[in-house]
């Protein structure tokens, strides 16, 4: 296929939509196997292209005019975004819950992503000007996606030793142990779990395999040697960043499982409902925010139709026409009993 000069200037070379559609198809050979080994992953297979074409093109088309504009409000919109919704994945992965699991998790990803994107702008790269769309969201995006991953397998571990070994947990806190210590060898294994991947992507980088980033700016048209330095520094800080995020993410789980008096409650434990994912979560939490929403709405409703609707004008009007009998038969003002709350009470008689 030949491309113009404008195309090989840049180095990059343009991919059509149907080129891309070509590469979809070869996933056709996967769902083969599905089905010859009779595994039921097809559906699931066609589910996940479609939604890597639909979210990515989605990105894509989000990211152009933040580029473009190069607005620090902008750019601070998008990562915040992106935080909460890494947050909401970390905590879907895990298959044991707690309350304030997704307050820990955006805690945990927060903290150390946020401070090593500020040191990547100001200490490594120090792009100008230091707050460009193009180095912090690309940047961000590389060390929450490890981090979410991180957090995730800190806290599906961590939680799943502490309800499966509970007994070890409560005989060491039986025998005077502090909530630390007797969930220390569950917290190291949640953390141990967390930094494996990132250091199994740091052993095999540039041996068996040519990194993300690295094949980015290859393809891109930039300098091999260059674009190792960027690996060496992105690989560098995703280390840190998936490390600290999970030893946040398993502490604050520790302080949220096991209370002050160092007991391991379980009662705040629960299995996680059927469906994962940040979209399945997100769409769990607007069902609940609109199913309370509809209960309270539908509550005011009934309120406002007996207060101002025909059945309450007639109960207001058959009230009304009950005092004036009850009025006439006395030949006087009703009087209310006494005692009655705000002036409310039923006539009776004066006694002389």
């Amino acid at each position: 296929m030949e491309h113009g000069d404008d195309d090989s200037a840049g180095g990059v070379v343009p991919i059509s939509v149907a080129q891309m559609v070509l590469a979809i198809a070869a996933l056709a050979l996967d769902g083969s196997i599905s089905a010859w080994l009779r595994l039921g992953m097809h559906w699931q297979l066609a589910v996940a292209a479609a939604r890597v074409v639909l979210q990515l093109t989605a990105l894509g088309w989000a990211l152009s005019p933040i580029f473009l504009r190069d607005s620090p409000p902008l750019t601070a919109a998008y990562l915040t975004l992106a935080l909460f919704l890494a947050a909401a994945e970390s905590v879907s992965r895990s298959r044991q819950v707690y309350r304030s699991m997704f307050a820990h998790a955006l805690v945990a990803l927060a903290a150390p992503c946020v401070l090593l994107l500020l040191y990547a702008c100001f200490v490594v790269v120090r792009p100008r000007p230091w707050w460009t769309a193009r180095t912090a969201v690309p940047v961000m995006g590389m060390l929450l996606g490890n981090a979410c991953s991180a957090v995730a397998l800190a806290l599906d571990s961590l939680l799943d030793s502490l309800k499966n070994k509970s007994d070890r947990v409560e005989a060491l806190v039986a025998l005077g142990a502090t909530r630390w210590e007797a969930s220390r060898e569950a917290l190291r294994a949640a953390v141990r779990a967390s930094m494996t991947p990132t250091i199994n992507q740091m052993n095999v980088a540039g041996i068996v395999a040519i990194p993300g980033l690295m094949t980015g700016q290859i393809l891109g048209g930039g300098d091999p040697a260059m674009a190792a330095r960027y690996q060496i520094v992105l690989l560098a800080l995703l280390a840190v960043a998936t490390g600290s995020a999970g030893a946040i993410a398993a502490h604050l789980a520790v302080a949220a499982t096991l209370d002050g008096q160092h007991r391991l409650r379980k009662d705040r434990l629960r299995d996680r409902a059927e469906g994962k994912g940040a979209l399945n979560w997100i769409w769990g939490e607007l069902v609940t925010v609109g199913l309370g929403t509809r209960g309270a709405a539908l509550g005011l409703w009934q309120r406002l139709r007996l207060a101002f609707g025909r059945q309450g004008k007639a109960r207001r009007a058959g009230r009304a026409r009950g005092e004036a009998a009850d009025a006439a038969d006395l030949g006087r003002e009703p009087l209310l009993e006494v005692g009655s709350p705000r002036g409310e009470g039923t006539p009776r008689r004066r006694q002389d």
